[in-house]
């Protein structure tokens, strides 16, 4: 795990090295081990180093054997191994025992396809000197980051946007079209970001950067159907056996490693399965509040028993909570749509200072097989709709003269929306109306989540699924690198080896949810190596207690400043009427809220320059616990 950057200047002036050494040192987080940089005319790549594998030879940027090809890269390439004998087959030397050679030669021996070869992830820098172009690529799902801008004929990248910062050249500004997005979605999607100009390479594209054009395409997607070749016997047989191997493959590391354990049955999972290959006790690590109904530390600790892991528990604040704001919006590079961040820097945090360097995550597992609540809300609102024509729900929505009529006016009215609009009615913050109003835009700029949602898929879930893994899953794979990282801290997702994905994706709607449940067939696996009752437990995710909170003026005093009413963004008075309505308890907007709070924090730090204490948070006052493991290997009974 790493941070990468890089300068190309395609007149040919030369590259300024202060310049490149500001952008990559600006990322110091993400790699505190080591430094290593390459300028040469019109490129210049510069890279930190966090050492996980290689320690003594693995520095960057690296190169092939006559040194016309030079890498940048951070991640982890899974089956480096496999792949670094058959390029020694195909005649290539090698000189470190780390994966990043294995790209360099990987693209060698097949040039920009080399990416379809690699599992893992992974943001990549190929600087090509004979042909003159870079070459970027990012990972299938984007658990990686990289982002790139253009100023006139000059092109610069890096793992975070807070290295342009550093460019005098580069402007920085908030680009409003796509608020709208952000309000209804907690994310910008596709590869816009909220600062103008500056945009990601997508999950599963090459882009390519040469003297004379700009080009990205896609080298990975995923294509849903329904297998009904093969039995459910088959896809749960199959299943598991690519978990437990993708699980062995993550578990590669030449420093400690351990795993996020909520409790959950994804984390649950992936910890089981770590300890039936591991010969020592899993190093396992959960946060909560100190409020009660807000933590997930009692299922967290019984399941740490049952695996018999060495477990440790943080519990954090209000006060906590807050008062690591700022910091991490900066660390964030955006604001923080996923409450969730803060607890999880505190926790990688309190890893990391245990020893451990490399963690395991089950991120993945509600979006590849349905495990979200709205799922199941949002196709019972799809079978409604269908019951009726569309034009006697529309009918039915105009019945407000007739009193004992009335009561069902909102229920028509909710199923006489075009199908797109009650699609995102199940998977926004704000109704359309409620965003009109907000936004000031008669026209909101939503559609690259409806665009996901048309794209792939033969049923509305299959559709929902390919949006979220397009959409919500690339966004929560964000918030787990940037906050990690902001500890020095590497995470890993099993469930995100693309051969799962690929699986999950043939597999018919019943195998995923069943009678109202989602992940029916990830649960019928989990049974093979835990107790029902761990499998079965109401899904709790991460409660954060938000509209408790935002229920006191003082939680949200930054928008009632005369500053932020003075930027004009928003209606006021649908921002005053949102939380009054809030304080008053007439409907939860507690998320709106956070959105609208975090926004202006970013603003004010990346656009405006205010500066932030970036200081780690100071667990010595927080309440820890350490719960020891209670002998080697004794998981496996209950396997």
């Amino acid at each position: 795990m790493c941070g990468i950057c890089g300068v190309f200047r395609r007149t040919g002036g030369a590259v300024d090295p202060d310049t490149l050494v500001g952008m990559r040192d600006a990322m110091r987080h993400r790699g505190p081990d080591d430094i290593g940089q390459f300028v040469e005319g019109p490129i210049g790549l510069g890279f930190r180093r966090l050492s996980i594998i290689d320690l003594a030879t693995g520095n960057q940027p690296i190169r092939n054997e006559d040194g016309t090809i030079i890498l940048v890269f951070n991640g982890e390439i899974y089956n480096y191994k496999p792949l670094r004998e058959a390029l020694r087959g195909a005649g290539h030397q090698f000189t470190t025992d780390t994966d990043s050679e294995v790209i360099v030669h990987a693209y060698e021996q097949f040039g920009e396809s080399f990416v379809e070869r690699l599992n893992g992830m992974f943001g990549i820098a190929i600087w090509d000197s004979v042909r003159k172009k870079l070459v970027l690529a990012r990972d299938r799902t984007g658990e990686k980051p990289l982002y790139y801008r253009q100023a006139g004929q000059d092109f610069y990248f890096a793992s975070e946007m807070k290295a342009f910062l550093k460019v005098p050249e580069l402007s920085i500004a908030l680009r409003e079209d796509v608020l709208p997005a952000y309000l209804a979605f907690g994310n910008v999607d596709g590869k816009d970001t909220l600062m103008k100009d500056t945009y990601e390479v997508p999950p599963g594209h090459v882009a390519i950067v040469d003297q004379g054009a700009f080009s990205i395409r896609q080298y990975w997607d995923v294509h849903y159907s329904d297998d009904s070749s093969r039995s459910e016997e088959c896809f749960a047989t199959g299943l598991k056996e690519l978990l437990e191997e993708s699980v062995s493959m993550r578990l590669m590391s030449d420093v400690p490693l351990g795993a996020f354990l909520s409790g959950g049955i994804d984390s649950s999972l992936i910890v089981a399965l770590m300890s039936r290959v591991m010969d020592e006790p899993v190093k396992t690590f959960c946060v909560g509040f100190d409020i009660q109904n807000y933590s997930e530390l009692e299922y967290s600790r019984r399941t740490a028993h049952l695996l018999r892991t060495d477990h440790h528990e943080l519990s954090i604040g209000r006060e906590n909570f807050f008062d690591a704001l700022r910091r991490l919006i900066y660390f964030q590079d955006e604001p923080i749509v996923h409450p969730a961040a803060i607890p999880l820097n505190f926790l990688a945090t309190f890893a990391k200072q245990e020893g451990v360097t490399v963690l395991l995550s089950g991120e993945g597992g509600d979006e590849l097989f349905a495990g979200y609540g709205s799922y199941v809300s949002m196709l019972r609102d799809l079978r409604t709709r269908a019951v009726l024509p569309h034009f006697l729900w529309q009918m039915g929505s105009r019945i407000t003269p007739y009193k004992r009529l009335r009561k069902y006016r909102n229920i028509f009215a909710r199923y006489a929306q075009p199908l797109e609009h009650l699609i995102l009615s199940s998977n926004s913050s704000l109704s359309l109306q409620e965003l009109n109003q907000l936004t000031q835009s008669a026209d909101p700029s939503l559609g690259y989540f409806l665009e996901a949602v048309c794209k792939q898929g033969h049923s509305p879930l299959q559709r929902i699924l390919y949006a979220h893994l397009k959409t919500r899953l690339v966004s929560l794979l964000m918030k787990q690198d940037k906050m990690t990282m902001a500890a020095s801290l590497e995470v890993r997702v099993p469930f995100l080896d693309h051969r799962i994905i690929e699986l999950a994706a043939t597999m018919g709607d019943n195998l995923k949810l069943r009678n109202g449940e989602g992940k029916y067939i990830l649960k019928r696996v989990a049974e093979s190596v835990l107790p029902s009752d761990v499998v079965r437990r109401r899904k709790m995710g991460f409660p954060v207690p938000l509209s408790m909170w935002f229920r006191e003026r003082d939680c949200c005093r930054i928008l009632y400043e005369k500053r932020t009413a003075e930027r004009g963004l928003f209606d006021p008075k649908s921002v005053q009427r949102i939380m009054e309505d809030h304080r008053r308890g007439h409907h939860d907007y507690g998320y709106v809220i956070w959105l609208l709070i975090n926004l202006e924090h970013w603003i004010r730090i990346f656009v405006e320059g205010d500066s932030v204490d970036v200081s780690p948070p100071s667990l010595t006052a927080l309440p820890k616990k350490k719960i020891p493991a209670f002998g080697l290997g004794a998981s496996r009974a209950i396997a």
